[in-house]
């Protein structure tokens, strides 16, 4: 059973970082196409939903203490953004938040695929 979380961590945690990254693409092409914001809106949502089930998969995984603090990590920030979204905070707390998502995404990748190469 824990074979299957960790594996099943691993691959949720690199499609979770892809997923973040092209979140944070499109504002770009939102300069050019307006329709844009309705696809960054579903992929943070998708983000949402991912960064819960992860945190999920390493407490139930017993992935252990790294691996269930830099999910909770990484849900809290999530979370941090979509409130600092519904108060109209600045952009430049926005912007930090994104990037610590995006580094706290690739370090649970990172630990994810360390985990899947460790057991198999």
């Amino acid at each position: 059973m824990n074979k299957a979380m960790s594996f099943l961590y691993g691959i949720l945690s690199v499609l979770t970082l892809l997923d973040i990254v092209v979140e944070y693409f499109l504002p770009s092409l939102a300069l050019f196409h307006a329709t844009v914001f309705q696809v960054r809106m579903a992929t943070y949502s998708i983000s949402q939903y991912a960064t819960g089930l992860l945190l999920l998969l390493a407490l139930f995984g017993r992935t252990g203490r790294r691996l269930v603090g830099f999910s909770a990590l990484l849900f809290l920030l999530v979370l941090i953004q979509a409130v600092l979204t519904g108060l109209g905070a600045p952009v430049m707390l926005h912007a930090l938040d994104g990037i610590a998502i995006l580094a706290a995404s690739a370090y649970c990748s990172y630990l994810g695929i360390a985990r899947i190469r460790h057991r198999a």
